[in-house]
């Protein structure tokens, strides 16, 4: 009955285990020719949470069309958004999905994997950001949109979804392990950038602290070459979020409404920090 003392490495292998056991789970993988409905399906339930939960006081989502990326598409993500559509709202979104036709058997990603990229790359995340944008009457707001707010809605919403109780403790797990990229990546990028680190030295960090395979280094990497700073950005934009957060539950008290508070952070667009904090 001794106590048994657990130091940082023995922290770590359990989580790497851990992690390991979900995406090796024959029950949490998707067959190459489900992959679309899957989609789907992770897309139905979690609108119906949002609807449940009132994420929103109102249906600001835009409407996605799944597709297939073409051959000649170029995105090192394995899923995307086309949606160059200035102030039309009505026009729908195609949400690529990019596909490796030499797949032996199983997709990629993993069902609860799919569920959390679907929430920040379609409702409530960046399609929902850019619903709320594409209906305010500033084009300038629209085309402009503050990178801050913009990324830190994006995990702000993932967290939020999943403390109002969707998914399971293995979206738990991989949503701390969103956070931990993040994270990773914010400690990393000034270091890269400014040439202190290596990329090798990098992809050795990555590989250590954030618990992600080797293709998703590899991506890790290649979004840090292309989108300068997104770490960084999505890091401050969560905490900057959920201090507003506290602040309106601070002055609303028992009269907080979440959907009230979303409208508020979206209504005027995805605009700096800076404005949003001027309305509380």
């Amino acid at each position: 009955d001794e106590p048994v003392w657990l130091d940082r490495e023995d922290t770590l292998e359990v989580v790497k285990w851990t992690l390991n056991k979900i995406y090796k789970e024959p029950n949490n993988k998707i067959d190459r020719n489900e992959v679309l409905s899957k989609y789907y399906t992770s897309l139905v339930n979690i609108e119906q949470f949002c609807l449940k939960e009132l994420f929103f006081s109102s249906n600001n989502n835009k409407r996605a069309r799944l597709e297939f990326s073409p051959e000649y598409g170029f995105n090192n993500n394995p899923m995307y958004l086309f949606d160059n559509h200035p102030k039309d709202f009505s026009r729908e979104l195609i949400y690529n999905i990019t596909f490796n036709e030499e797949l032996d058997e199983n997709y990629d990603l993993i069902k609860q994997e799919i569920d959390i990229l679907n929430v920040i790359n379609v409702n409530p995340g960046y399609a929902s950001q850019l619903g709320y944008a594409q209906k305010n009457p500033s084009m300038i707001r629209y085309l402009f949109p503050d990178l801050i707010t913009q990324y830190g809605w994006q995990l702000y919403s993932l967290n939020t979804l999943i403390e109002l109780g969707y998914g399971d403790e293995k979206h738990q797990l991989l949503k701390l392990n969103q956070e931990l990229v993040v994270m990773v990546m914010a400690i990393i990028e000034n270091k890269y950038y400014s040439g202190q680190i290596s990329r090798i030295e990098a992809y050795n960090y990555i590989s250590e602290m954030a618990f992600v395979t080797k293709n998703k280094i590899d991506l890790i990497q290649k979004k840090i070459d292309l989108n300068y700073f997104s770490g960084t950005l999505s890091f401050i934009g969560l905490m900057e979020l959920n201090s507003l957060k506290i602040e309106y539950k601070r002055d609303k008290e028992d009269k907080f409404i979440l959907s009230n508070f979303h409208d508020l952070i979206l209504s005027d667009g995805v605009v700096p920090i800076s404005y949003l904090k001027k309305k509380f």
